[in-house]
């Protein structure tokens, strides 16, 4: 006997997103930070698995150690070609009482054309 079955695959195409952080807010004492992202395209985003980590350097005003608190978090990102969204990322800044360094960075599970853009660096205050 022989065997005649046939498999067929269906390829989808990688969908290509560029993701960009466009800045942060909820800078401040009892604030919660934001990150901005925006999607430059062509594609829309659809429930798209992505990631976004920061990592918050600080250092008390009067002098003294720095300290690093972040991580990075999974996030469903849902954008369509020209719109933004935040995320929270949980964590706040202090910046009445510390001089902070802040860095962050975003990712998707597409295409990305252009990816020097899914990094944001501020200090803060």
């Amino acid at each position: 006997a022989t065997d005649d079955s046939v498999v067929i695959v269906t390829m989808l195409p990688l969908l290509s997103a560029d993701l960009q952080i466009t800045g942060l807010s909820g800078l401040g004492l009892g604030d919660t930070m934001k990150v901005h992202l925006h999607n430059n395209g062509p594609d829309d985003l659809v429930s798209a698995q992505g990631d976004v980590t920061c990592y918050v350097n600080s250092q008390p005003k009067g002098g003294g150690n720095w300290n690093q608190t972040g991580g990075g978090q999974a996030v469903v990102i849902s954008l369509q070609n020209g719109a933004s969204m935040s995320v929270d990322t949980g964590m706040t800044v202090d910046g009445t009482n510390f001089n902070n360094q802040i860095q962050c960075s975003a990712s998707a599970a597409v295409l990305d054309p252009n990816e020097t853009n899914n990094s944001h660096q501020q200090t803060f205050p």
